[in-house]
């Protein structure tokens, strides 16, 4: 890292950090929630401009998850995680695995609501999750996986 700076400071040699390069990223992730929100390819550079984040909200599904399902029938929420394509996980009663990426496994836990508890569910990812997405493209993966869980 520090050699990348020094060759930049003293040689001229663009960093990878640069402005150039950050915006490039970022373009290409405003491109991805384009394409999301359009369906199908864009094309960089972005032409229209669009508040994705503002969009994204719109597009989450009005009612509750746990709601969609019977606060009290976990086998419920079970069925519908296989229904799109999740795994039983054994650590748990009622625990499903869903890869929306390959690499990328996403645990999901029902907890049945009891005499003491609400119903709840809990979402969990692998430890070196940040590492490769950042917290708002984790974000929108729960949205989708919730959309998907909700619809029908």
């Amino acid at each position: 890292m520090l050699e990348g700076i020094a060759k930049w400071l003293n040689d001229g040699v663009e960093h990878p950090c640069s402005f150039s390069n950050a915006y490039t990223n970022f373009e290409t992730w405003q491109a991805m929630y384009h394409s999301y929100l359009e369906g199908g390819q864009i094309t960089l550079p972005l032409e229209k401009p669009m508040d994705e984040i503002a969009e994204l909200r719109n597009r989450i599904p009005d009612k509750k998850l746990i709601v969609a399902f019977d606060e009290s029938n976990g086998n419920r929420f079970l069925k519908r995680t296989f229904d799109i394509g999740g795994e039983k996980y054994t650590g748990f009663k009622f625990g499903s695995v869903i890869y929306p990426f390959k690499m990328f496994p996403v645990l999901m836990i029902f907890d049945e609501k009891s005499t003491e508890f609400e119903a709840n569910i809990r979402v969990l990812f692998d430890g070196s999750a940040h590492h490769y997405l950042k917290t708002d493209v984790v974000k929108l993966i729960i949205i989708y996986i919730v959309k998907k869980l909700c619809s029908k």
